[in-house]
């Protein structure tokens, strides 16, 4: 890994061109091992506030509609994603990266790769997710007086898109990790300054090596395919979000004009409401996802037009380190989206947290209290008019 930039990086510039490039080259560099540092502890929190945020979305009085299977679905992939910057930390803990410490088992090993793998599954699906629910979202509104459409805005529905994103996803990973294999190198033996081995130890070491069957994967067909499929699962959601969320915004004020014209009974008002706070729960969940996924999609259009050896290359990979720390942010914001305008989502956290019924406990013992003092005045009032 690279200490920072020098103007021996930009052969082909000025001097004084090189002098600009190395001081954004650096602060991008500096961004990117701060961001770095910071998204492991918002990812300790991220995890935290998802725990609360899948059992207030599980409760029986969230309702089993597609919206609410897709944010349990989103929800998990944002656990799932945070918690592997868990796993770092305490791997750094238990595994320092030093001299003296023993490389890892072939067990170790496969464990670091799989879990790895299906981060890489979960993250990409979390992009789906996202664009899934604004989609699912924007046609309920717009067809809601089509019946052929009400299959969408049920639990079914977000169960079978899930499972089919969830394949999909895993194909494009499957294709990419099962290229590798670990083999066993010279056997690791610790340097002398090492003093807490025994004579003579050694141990096993891995590590991790394209198989000879894609060892020229770079000239074949099914490498670019690869490329080209994971480029688009992260460069079209950062599309999609701003186009939806504009059309999702005009059907909301297409709704609520409509709805002020014909609504006349209080409860299809009460039912235009909460409609309407799930589809604003969404616009705001979808821009949240437009800031998060859209920079690092950018990344990945620059990733595949850079040339592979190249400076520039390297400063765009900073640059994805440097954007990561969105992806925890929105990861922690979800819950207080839905806390902020969901109102049965409110409910459902006060429930959760006792909060309500530690309310109507005390609303009941202040009736309670109030109506045996009422009766014990009645008596002393009538003495009083006697």
């Amino acid at each position: 890994m690279p200490i920072g930039y020098f103007q021996s990086d930009f052969k082909d510039f000025s001097d004084s061109n090189k002098k600009i490039l190395v001081k954004i080259a650096n602060f991008i560099f500096f961004l990117a091992e701060k961001s770095k540092n910071a998204y492991n502890w918002l990812a300790c929190v991220a995890v935290f506030i998802n725990c609360i945020h899948l059992s207030i979305l599980t409760r029986k009085s969230m309702g089993l509609n597609s919206i609410n299977i897709i944010m349990i679905g989103i929800c998990i992939c944002d656990l799932v994603n945070m918690s592997y910057a868990i796993y770092d930390i305490i791997f750094l803990i238990v595994h320092p990266n030093d001299k003296c410490t023993p490389p890892l088992s072939y067990a170790m090993e496969l464990l670091d790769y799989w879990l790895l793998s299906f981060q890489d599954i979960t993250r990409r699906m979390t992009s789906f997710f996202g664009v899934l629910m604004t989609i699912v979202r924007f046609f309920i509104i717009k067809f809601a007086l089509n019946r052929k459409f009400d299959t969408i805005s049920k639990a079914r529905f977000a169960i079978c898109s899930i499972a089919i994103g969830f394949v999909l996803s895993s194909g494009i990973t499957l294709f990419f990790w099962l290229r590798y294999e670990f083999v066993e190198v010279k056997p690791w033996i610790p340097p002398k300054k090492c003093s807490q081995f025994p004579p003579n130890y050694t141990v096993s070491e891995y590590m991790s090596t394209m198989a000879k069957a894609y060892s020229k994967a770079d000239q074949t067909p099914l490498l670019t395919v690869f490329t080209i499929l994971d480029g688009l699962s992260k460069i079209i959601p950062a599309v999609i979000y701003p186009i939806f969320t504009f059309l999702l915004i005009q059907q909301l004020r297409a709704a609520i004009a409509l709805r002020r014209k014909t609504s006349t009974s209080m409860g299809s008002r009460l039912e235009s409401t909460k409609s309407d706070q799930t589809t604003k729960m969404v616009i705001l969940m979808t821009v949240t996802f437009t800031i998060s996924e859209g920079p690092i999609g950018i990344c990945y259009i620059l990733e595949g037009t850079l040339p592979k050896r190249s400076v520039f290359r390297d400063i765009n990979y900073d640059l994805m380190d440097a954007f990561t720390i969105f992806v925890a942010i929105n990861a922690s914001v979800h819950f207080l989206i839905c806390l902020g305008v969901h109102s049965q989502y409110r409910k459902s956290a006060k429930e959760l947290l006792f909060c309500e019924r530690i309310y109507k406990n005390l609303k009941t013992s202040r009736i309670s209290v109030t109506s045996t003092t009422s009766q014990e005045n009645v008596p002393a009032r009538r003495i009083a008019i006697q």
